[in-house]
């Protein structure tokens, strides 16, 4: 049995949450929005392995929905946003808090 590492993508819609799970599982696993509209309505996750020093040890990164989703009311975003926890029966080992690159916003103090 393999230990599996749970991290968890964590952010406000359009910060590039799912963009940073793809780079991190090196594949398309996520669909990712042209613009500020959220592309994720619901939790997804990849599982991959990642290479370390000669052996493999196997990860899986939870995307989230957006907080501040530009189309749902904000109960119904932190509702979807819950579920992620159904993807790390296991537990979880980060939270990875996507901010994209510049000045924070009012949304960040969410």
């Amino acid at each position: 049995s393999f230990l599996v590492l749970v991290l968890v993508l964590v952010g406000v819609t359009g910060d590039g949450k799912s963009s940073t799970g793809n780079t991190l599982c090196d594949s398309p696993a996520f669909s990712v929005s042209g613009g500020f509209k959220s592309e994720t309505q619901e939790c997804a996750h990849a599982d991959y392995f990642r290479p370390e020093g000669g052996e493999a040890s196997p990860w899986r990164v939870i995307d989230t929905i957006g907080l501040h989703d530009t189309d749902l009311r904000q109960q119904e975003v932190l509702d979807r946003f819950s579920l992620f926890a159904d993807r790390a029966a296991e537990g979880i080992d980060a939270f990875l808090f996507v901010i994209r690159w510049g000045r924070f916003k009012p949304e960040h103090d969410a």
